[in-house]
């Protein structure tokens, strides 16, 4: 599911730059979760930002900006810290995230080198002009990794796009729930199903398509457990 998201996005991304590249000025794209792969999907991470980075070409030399992406996170680690130091952050302002930072804050050694092999985006904490705080990851400039190289990829001109995202994400939040903007809510109201009839949907879904099945979840009796 993780790749399918990934891949469609690209899909949208070069059917815009092929066939109406104006649409590629005002048109956001949001991940949710942060611009990355891990697990096994993690080696395809190379060839995302590859595809990415010469699409941003691209775009520059035909006068537009480059393919605005963000990635939105409701959990983790990060969002958890974000939660504790918000106060610390004016409302309407980014906050950095140098490799040595996220080395601490996750627990692990100085020397790591976080992300290298799983992000295509680079991680920032953005509060919001209403108090609230998202943990976003943005596109570097083409021929930027996002965790390697020297302190140009930590300063603010390796990410053009990120002042406009984060003026977008102002205009989006919404308080359905913690670190929701609008596109994603909707996303998932329209995907997910219902939890009053969730059981009953995915039962009568389960009956017709598997052959001879025939489940009856009230009949259904706790384990018997013995002791010696």
């Amino acid at each position: 599911m993780t790749a399918s998201e990934r891949l469609m996005s690209l899909c949208y991304l070069n059917f815009f730059a092929d066939n109406a590249p104006e649409v590629l000025r005002h048109t956001l794209f949001i991940t949710d979760g942060p611009l990355a792969l891990f697990g096994p999907l993690a080696p395809l991470k190379r060839r995302f930002h590859e595809h990415l980075a010469e699409l941003g070409e691209w775009c520059m030399n035909q006068g537009i900006a480059a393919p605005l992406m963000v990635g939105i996170e409701k959990s983790g680690t990060f969002v958890e810290h974000a939660e504790q130091i918000q106060d610390l952050i004016p409302p309407g302002h980014v906050m950095r995230l140098t490799n040595d930072y996220i080395n601490r804050i996750s627990g692990r050694p100085e020397t790591n080198q976080y992300g290298i092999d799983e992000f295509y985006g680079r991680r920032f904490i953005y509060r919001t002009k209403t108090g609230d705080p998202l943990v976003i990851s943005v596109l570097p400039s083409p021929g930027l990794l996002p965790y390697e190289g020297d302190s140009e990829i930590e300063g603010w001109d390796a990410y053009p796009s990120l002042r406009v995202i984060c003026e977008v994400l102002d205009a989006l939040r919404t308080r359905m729930y913690q670190h929701a903007v609008i596109p994603v809510a909707l996303a998932h109201s329209a995907a997910a199903l219902p939890l009053g009839v969730g059981r009953s949907v995915l039962t009568m879904m389960a009956q017709q398509n598997v052959p001879g099945l025939n489940l009856d979840m009230q009949a259904v009796q706790p384990p018997t457990y013995f002791k010696r």
